[in-house]
């Protein structure tokens, strides 16, 4: 670093203390329930990095940043104002995103609102998948379960993909976001195949209560006879 930058960095981690000792932090009013960072919340209060910005570069700079990049992290902002401002601050990107509490540098976040879904939908995906992989050859199987399994499938997918779209389309979707999404679509065609081979391949015609066969049984002197044996179900 030249001097320069040493001293900016030195100057913004003061202003970096005054701003936790006063305590006057944003809130995330627009999704409550994801952990998302805000830029400037709609009382005008400031994240950490926007306080740096505003001290610094001009509290103008700032709501420029917030119009565009309200609820994005540091690394999702393509702003070339913050990027200048990055470079001339003496701190790297990644110590940059660090101060965004919790969030870290590559926002691994899943949130209650999708994460909840997800873990119920794979759990019921799961259940009936293996219980038509356990019974696979089975027609005592109850015609139900593999039914009940394509319902959950085609539940999951509808769900995940339109999650995607509607949030990757506004870039509101977290790194961690979009990996369990992913997954959740991956899994979801895997256990449609499962549940809808296992349905294709269920017997309608029941099982004979009576069947005949010829077996091979031990006889007198341990000489091998043929039996004609009939088995006739209870």
């Amino acid at each position: 670093m030249t001097a320069a930058q040493k001293n900016k960095r030195n100057r913004l981690l003061d202003y970096l203390k005054n701003y936790y000792t006063a305590g006057n932090f944003p809130a995330n009013n627009d999704y409550p329930y994801e952990r998302k960072p805000c830029f400037i919340d709609r009382e005008g209060n400031i994240c950490a990095v926007g306080y740096l910005v505003a001290q610094s570069a001009g509290r103008e700079i700032a709501e420029e940043i917030n119009s565009k990049f309200q609820y994005a992290a540091i690394y999702e902002m393509e702003s070339d104002k913050l990027k200048s401002w990055i470079a001339s601050s003496g701190f790297s990107k990644k110590e940059i995103a660090m101060i965004q509490p919790s969030y870290g540098a590559k926002d691994e976040f899943v949130g209650f609102g999708h994460g909840v879904p997800s873990f119920l939908l794979n759990a019921s995906n799961i259940t009936f998948s293996s219980l038509s992989l356990a019974r696979w050859s089975n027609n005592g199987l109850n015609k139900n379960i593999p039914i009940a399994g394509l319902v959950s499938c085609i539940t999951t997918l509808s769900y995940n993909t339109i999650y995607y779209y509607r949030h990757n389309a506004s870039n509101r979707q977290t790194d961690a976001q979009r990996k369990v999404t992913s997954a959740n679509l991956i899994f979801g065609v895997l256990a449609t195949g499962i549940n809808g081979f296992r349905l294709l391949n269920y017997s309608k015609k029941p099982e004979p209560k009576v069947s005949f066969n010829l077996n091979v049984h031990p006889g007198l002197n341990h000489q091998p006879s043929i039996g004609f044996v009939v088995n006739k179900k209870l």
